[in-house]
This record gives C-alpha cells, structure tokens and sequence, in this order.
C-alpha cells in the first residue's frame, strides 16, 4: 500500500511540475507583472506560491472564499 501511494505522490508531483513547466500562461503574467512593480524575488515568490495555492483544486474547495480557485 505504501509503494502505491509514493507512486500515486511522485505522478502526481511530476504532472504537476511539468503542467506548470510547460504552460508559462502560469508563470508569465507574475514575472511581467513583478518586473512592472519592482518586486523583489522573494515577494515575486510568496505572491506567486500563494496565488498557485488558490489554483490547486484541494484549497479552491475548502477555501472560505466565494472567489477560490477562479
């Protein structure tokens, strides 16, 4: 059960990793975006970390929010 669940994580992480990878629709707009405003890269960071939270399905569904995950 545990060698299936560790496969289940890595799939999942590695699609993940390549959707982001190949789509710069999803990280374009936040280096063009933080070059326009001056931010620094850890602040292009923690913005960019906490938008892709609200993308991922598991926190858009048990967020608080009427808006999460649009």
């Amino acid at each position: 059960m545990k060698s299936e669940l560790m496969a289940l994580y890595i799939t999942a992480a590695s699609i993940g990793f390549f959707h982001t990878l190949l789509g710069p629709d999803h990280y374009l707009p936040f280096i063009v975006i933080g070059k326009a405003r001056k931010w620094s890269l850890a602040k292009l960071s923690i913005v960019t970390f906490l938008c892709g939270l609200g993308h991922h399905p598991y926190y858009a569904r048990h967020s608080n929010s009427d808006i999460a995950g649009v």
